[in-house]
């Protein structure tokens, strides 16, 4: 290490043993945090992947040490390779999909290898263009696999996904310029050289520690919300959360004066199923009535298990006619279930209350009143049908 009028200059041995330290020390801090969520998935493969990366450091270090150990640089290479590629294959076992870690493993090694059987005398740059262009395609790929993320992209997903394609930019303008301009350039040096290299990787590393820890907490955070949330046996809303939002759509509708429909289900002779074919019968049964149920809606609608066998519905800004015909879908949706039990397949019906307000004037407890009214109706007229209550009581009463 020097200076000088021009600043503070790190040389290459410097900057690796400070990568290493930096290394450990985030490594050790991700894996910490992983073993505390109990993240078993990804958590094991990033962790690997800082261990990797402690590996190559060593490595590095040590092939710097004496020329007789200059064939370590391309272990180091490999190390180094491994680490990107883990990466890689720790997003897609977040993503949930097949980790493929042979992949993962195959491509660095075989690079490695190959530059072992094949060189006759080592130095630094020793498969150094085969080495770039593996590790900027595995973080190429890495990148691709946190930006399309599994269901909702998290701010954390996009900054590894910055990150990675960053990175694996950098790494192929890397090999381009190594390939055209030499490893002695000036201009390569100042922009691609050693020093800039481990600049970058320490950097790196900072940013992924950080950014793998937020994004699980942000998946933790999440699978709490959930948890609070949704119904453990239908993945619907459960009924604090269903009034919770019910509440905020209607006085928004309410201030816009905007239609809403309410809608009260009860799976018809649910009992029966129970005595029939068993309880986990019926759970199955309440759980694909559900996901029947969920297809006929709009993304802005809600669902909820209301309790038991009882579901309930909002739908915004819809007209009567248009209510009519969600409902009469879901019906539908449940007639053509056919559920599989120990004994034969479980056939289904459903009866449904409707409450429709042309102006939203009425809270959630009364709209559920009286589709709970046209509900019982429903069930007294022979089940299996919609009953609809289209005229609000105020209006009723006004009229007479």
């Amino acid at each position: 290490m020097a200076s000088g009028s021009t600043g503070l200059h790190l040389d290459l041995t410097t900057l690796l043993f400070i990568s290493l330290l930096v290394t450990v020390t985030t490594g050790a801090m991700f894996v910490l945090d992983a073993v505390r969520r109990g993240d078993v998935r990804s958590g094991r493969w990033w962790s690997l992947a800082f261990g990797a990366a402690t590996l190559a450091s060593f490595t590095y270090i040590a092939a710097a040490q004496s020329p007789a150990l200059a064939w370590a640089y391309v272990v180091g290479n490999g190390l180094a390779g491994t680490a990107t590629a883990l990466i890689w294959v720790g997003a897609r076992s977040f993503n949930g999909r097949p980790p493929l870690a042979a992949v993962g493993v195959a491509g660095p090694w075989l690079m490695a290898g190959g530059t072992l059987l094949s060189t006759p005398s080592f130095d630094a740059w020793s498969g150094a263009v085969s080495f770039l262009l593996v590790v900027a395609a595995y973080a190429l790929v890495a990148a691709h696999e946190f930006w399309r993320a599994n269901g909702t992209r998290l701010l954390n997903h996009v900054v590894l996904a910055v990150a990675c394609a960053a990175s694996g930019l950098f790494y192929a303008a890397r090999a381009t310029a190594l390939v055209l301009l030499g490893q002695d350039d000036p201009v390569f040096l100042s922009v691609f050289g050693p020093e800039v290299a481990a600049t970058v990787v320490l950097l790196l590393i900072v940013i992924l520690t950080f950014s793998l820890v937020a994004l699980g907490k942000e998946q933790s955070d999440i699978a709490l919300y959930r948890l609070a949330t949704r119904d453990a046996l239908t993945d619907v809303l459960n009924r604090r959360e269903f009034a919770r939002q019910a509440e905020l759509i209607l006085r928004r509708l309410a201030f816009e004066r905007a239609p809403v429909a309410v809608l009260l289900l009860d799976l018809d002779f649910f009992k029966t199923i129970n005595d029939t074919h068993g309880h986990a019968a019926g759970d199955l049964v309440l759980a694909h009535f559900a996901a029947a149920a969920a297809h006929c809606l709009r993304p802005s609608d809600l669902l909820c298990r209301y309790g038991g066998e009882e579901f309930a519905v909002v739908l915004p800004r819809v007209s009567l006619d248009q209510a009519e015909i969600v409902a009469e879908r879901m019906r539908a949706a449940a007639a053509a279930l056919a559920v599989p039990a120990a004994r034969s397949e479980v056939r289904l019906t459903t009866s449904i209350g409707l409450a429709f307000s042309a102006t939203s004037a009425a809270d959630l407890s009364a709209l559920l009143q009286r589709a709970d009214t046209m509900l019982y109706r429903a069930k007294a007229e022979g089940r299996n049908r919609v009953i609809i209550s289209a005229v609000e009581p105020e209006a009723a009463a006004a009229a007479a």
